[in-house]
């Protein structure tokens, strides 16, 4: 009898999840995905910050905006380590998405065409055919597999395997991003590193980054640059402050608290391309790039 009782609650736990939907298209989600290249020197070309901003009325939906901020290269180039979201600069992606809850698809209308596309459709099984032309750039997905993954906030989502080798998650997205085209060629693709939800990571692992925005300005009280043997910092207004150095490669390398300036010792750095992170008491951040001869 105890062995059919949790028999029982088994069945109704496993009822009652395959019942519940996680919507994809939600406030405050934000998808860094990095665009990559086998062919220079990181294997990278350039990345995004996607994220819903307002909708628009098209043929009697309403969808979505799509916009993104691009992520730099605080060295320039080549586009290597660390990075950052240029916060400045924002772009329309030329899509806009939709999302039917009931029938537990997502659609993209795609303006450069103006058509609807299916982007995904959350209600397959294995054997099924996600029959999208967006999604598929015109070849045929079939779902190899559904399982389910645990998010690192513990909560459990449907996930896809498609004949492709590519993947996507309720309420998550495609493991080439939102947008899930699957984009082909010579040694590129694309990868979300990180995906969070009201600045909580969600997917992924989010790398460390010295963000831009309008309190991060080129700061002119590090000197001299480029340095030798040391390199000093002056902190505003007296306040304390915290320094991070990282190398090119985006490890940190050195982290200090001091007030008023500070002088380091770099006789034992590697010549090269260094990045500084100054942020103060009251919370504002200048940062900047540094050159060891």
């Amino acid at each position: 009898m105890k062995k059919l009782f949790t028999l029982i609650i088994l069945l109704a736990s496993t009822a009652t999840f395959a019942q519940n939907y996680f919507p994809l298209i939600r406030p405050n989600l934000v998808w860094q995905v990095m665009q990559g290249d086998g062919t220079l020197i990181c294997h990278l070309s350039g990345g995004q910050q996607f994220y819903f901003q307002g909708d628009t009325l098209v043929s009697g939906f309403t969808y979505q905006k799509i916009y993104f901020n691009p992520i730099i290269s605080l060295i320039g180039n080549p586009y290597c380590p660390p990075f950052a979201v240029d916060g400045n600069s924002t772009s329309n992606y030329g899509g806009s998405m939709r999302e039917d809850t009931i029938a537990r698809k997502v659609f993209i209308y795609d303006y450069s065409t103006n058509s609807d596309e299916l982007l995904y459709d959350f209600n397959l099984v294995a054997g099924d055919t996600l029959n999208s032309n967006f999604a598929g750039m015109g070849s045929v997905l079939i779902v190899d597999s559904v399982s389910t993954t645990t998010l690192p906030n513990g909560g459990v989502r449907k996930i896809f395997y498609l004949n492709s080798g590519e993947n996507y998650i309720e309420s998550i997205g495609g493991s080439q991003g939102i947008q899930f085209p699957l984009i082909q060629g010579l040694g590129f693709w694309k990868v979300p590193i990180c995906i969070s939800e009201n600045n909580i990571p969600i997917w992924g692992g989010c790398f460390g980054t010295v963000g831009i925005n309008e309190n991060l300005k080129e700061s002119k009280m590090v000197y001299p640059n480029p340095f030798v043997n040391e390199i000093s910092f002056k902190a505003s207004n007296a306040e304390e402050t915290e320094i991070i150095l990282y190398n090119s490669i985006s490890n940190e390398i050195l982290q200090k608290s001091f007030s008023n300036s500070t002088t380091i010792n770099t006789e034992n750095f590697e010549s090269g391309i260094y990045v500084y992170k100054m942020i103060n008491k009251s919370g504002l951040s200048s940062f900047g790039k540094l050159v060891k001869l």
